[in-house]
């Protein structure tokens, strides 16, 4: 959202004449607590940026045309418990104070929230004039001066300390880190120790004095960032931390898929169709059943198969477009399946999991050709799980040429949705080692590696992938053309022959 159009409140910048105007972020899911902050802040003399989406969250952070007071942060609105976002607030505004707001159960320690530079965890439904009472009232107070450089600013040449705009500090709230000024000589003082904070009259004095920026040091900057990815990576293996939070997480891993397939030029009309098509198939799974707690909540638990399932169906929704799959019985068929098309693999040890035959054993990969089968089974008799759905997860292996699994159909033999997320599967697989490829093999494209696949698919299934992913692409020859090609040769054969 657009930040509100009320007054703004006013810092002193440290050029000639200028102010800064702030800003509190507010990043949360919820959209009707938006709505109230929104009816709210307009009234305020510091407006909130609102932004409901993890993607929204990452660009409103690192637009530094904006100045924030504080940045509030909902851990559901992205995964590994919002750790990324607040990991993020501390890359981009280090100084800037950070918040979390939660419904239910604090999502951290106390303990916790130290580590992770975060002030405070708020509770949940709670005013923004609440939120804005927690910055110092000296930010409404200050306003422009006259700069008069005595200091120097930061240096890149300085790779032990982390510049920090002095406006960062007038929240009024403590600083997790020892602050330190550069002086002419090159040297840096010490000017504030952790966990105190600076009065507004000694930010304009350093003000006046033409100092731009503070510094922290590199090493406890650092410190607080690996302790957010450290702290992600538990999280996500935790089984105690709550589903929603993970599938946050997974949802945001495919969104970072289709911002990707975004940047290769598919069109923003499909994007914002398979954002549709996933929170709708979120809504087809039933939350509080008792086959849903024993089946499908043991799969949701597993954030890596999760992340998988959730990149797959978004592009398996961008695929049902051109294939124009428009009933509401395939819609749910092709979401559900693509959703749970490896629930099957849920229960299987690692090795197997991680899909790589190369390096399994010759049991765990008969174990692996079975999971399609496993997973049907698992599924049969959950009420919203019909036997559509079931058949295309059983034969989301099978390819055209006889060399899938588990039974090794051919052409003609295999469901369509079945073909549908075989082939986003295999896309999504290539685009998950995109990182370690590109670097093992200079030059590795995904969409080119497709080629090694395509033909194990049906022509439509072909011809979908590509005017979705890459019109004008030229793949190599697939199984349906071989076939016209060999049809059509027997065909003028059998003419000659009757000449």
């Amino acid at each position: 959202m657009v930040p509100s159009s009320a007054a703004k409140a006013h810092a002193p910048s440290s050029s000639a004449g200028s102010s800064t105007d702030y800003y509190i972020l507010i990043a949360d899911p919820d959209r009707k607590f938006l709505e109230s902050v929104e009816a709210e802040g307009n009234e305020s003399v510091l407006p909130p940026v609102l932004v409901s989406s993890p993607q929204d969250a990452e660009r409103a952070i690192k637009d530094q045309d904006q100045v924030y007071a504080a940045i509030f942060i909902n851990p559901v609105i992205s995964g590994k418990g919002g750790v990324n976002l607040i990991r993020l607030a501390h890359e981009h505004r280090p100084g800037v104070p950070v918040f979390l707001l939660y419904t239910g159960n604090a999502p951290f320690t106390t303990r916790e929230l130290t580590r992770l530079a975060v002030h405070q965890a708020l509770l949940k439904p709670l005013s923004y004039n609440t939120m804005t009472e927690l910055i110092s009232p000296e930010i409404f107070k200050a306003g422009s001066l006259e700069a008069n450089p005595l200091l120097e600013p930061p240096s890149d040449e300085d790779r032990s300390f982390v510049a920090v705009p002095i406006q960062h500090f007038f929240s009024g709230m403590k600083s997790f880190f020892d602050v330190y000024v550069r002086l002419t000589s090159g040297r840096y003082l010490k000017i504030l120790p952790a966990n105190e904070s600076f009065t507004s009259e000694r930010l304009y004095q350093y003000l006046e004095k033409g100092a731009q920026h503070f510094f922290v040091s590199r090493t406890s900057h650092d410190r607080c960032i690996s302790y957010c990815d450290t702290l992600a990576a538990v999280l996500l293996n935790n089984n105690d931390v709550s589903v929603e939070m993970k599938i946050a997480q997974a949802l945001h891993e495919g969104q970072e898929i289709l911002q990707s397939v975004r940047e290769n030029g598919v069109d923003e009309l499909h994007c914002e169709y398979a954002t549709a098509f996933i929170d709708h198939v979120r809504k087809l799974i039933p939350k509080n059943e008792k086959d849903q707690v024993s089946v499908v909540n043991n799969f949701l638990t597993n954030v890596t198969a999760y992340e998988h399932a959730v990149s797959t169906t978004f592009i398996a929704s961008l695929l049902a477009l051109p294939l124009k799959i428009q009933a509401d019985s395939a819609f749910h068929t092709v979401g559900l399946a693509s959703m749970l098309h490896d629930i099957g693999l849920a229960k299987m040890p690692p090795a197997v999991q991680s899909e790589d035959e190369s390096k399994m054993t010759p049991e765990e990969v008969e174990m692996f050709h079975s999971h399609p089968a496993v997973g049907a089974e698992m599924l049969k008799d959950l009420r919203y799980v019909d036997s559509a759905v079931t058949q295309a997860i059983m034969q989301h292996h099978e390819r055209r040429t006889g060399k899938g699994f588990p039974k090794g159909l051919k052409a003609g033999q295999i469901n369509r949705v079945a073909e549908i997320i075989g082939i986003s599967d295999e896309f999504v697989k290539r685009f998950a080692s995109y990182d370690r490829l590109r670097k093992e093999q200079p030059g590795f494209d995904p969409l080119e590696s497709m080629k090694d696949v395509v033909n194990d698919f049906s022509e439509p299934i072909v011809e979908a992938f590509l005017k979705i992913f890459k019109p004008g692409f030229q793949l190599d020859e697939t199984v349906a053309d071989k076939e016209k090609t060999k049809a059509g040769k027997a065909s003028d054969k059998k003419k000659k022959s009757k000449k």
